[in-house]
């Protein structure tokens, strides 16, 4: 689906449905990527590994203190699986109304819920971000909402790429009627 917006065409990003009437906009972008089957895997493999010890420690005379040494191993091993199962399953829903935008990630519970109201909505506007990683540089885009105390507050982080980002910022745009205005620090697209 191609929708033009201020005199250019975007194109909804792969990964996002889009649902628009009169009364609300909902956008979807569903989480899954290849790199979910490798932390799947990984995490299969540690829990393995930790299973397996602990199952070692308990058919010994192990004190307490000792069973409960590695359980920051345990705690790592059900968040990455946790986070990877949720890779497989979750999607973020953001949903405008004339009244308030709300983001939901679901089914499975993840941080980053948000209920913003259109009143105090003054400007939306896209955020790159830069982390460097063994000598990479890897970009990330967040949408951010500027709010009528003119602070900011993040509507969506960790967008893989410039145009997921504009797209969702277009979209919310256009159907809150937000006039496009710049901000200082946003990301320009090219």
């Amino acid at each position: 689906m191609e929708t033009v917006i201020n005199s250019y065409a975007m194109s909804l990003p792969g990964n996002f449905s889009l649902s628009e009437g009169s009364q609300e906009i909902i956008i979807e972008k569903r989480w899954f990527s290849i790199a979910h089957l490798g932390t799947l895997l990984f995490a299969l493999l540690w829990n393995g590994f930790t299973f397996f010890f602990y199952s070692l420690m308990m058919s010994g005379n192990v004190s307490v203190i000792i069973l409960l040494f590695p359980i920051l191993h345990v705690m790592v091993g059900v968040w990455l699986m946790y986070y990877a199962i949720c890779g497989f399953f979750n999607k973020t829903v953001i949903k405008a109304s004339h009244q308030e935008i709300s983001v939901r990630h679901v089914p499975l519970p993840w941080s980053g819920d948000k209920l913003i109201e259109r009143a105090c909505i003054e400007q939306l506007y896209i955020l790159e971000q830069t982390k460097k990683h063994r000598g990479s540089i890897i970009y990330s885009y967040d949408v951010q909402v500027v709010v009528h105390n003119h602070s900011n507050v993040s509507l969506i982080t960790g967008l893989d790429t410039p145009e997921e980002a504009l797209y969702i910022e277009k979209k919310l745009e256009q159907f809150l009627r937000i006039e496009d205005r710049p901000v200082e620090g946003a990301y320009i697209a090219s």
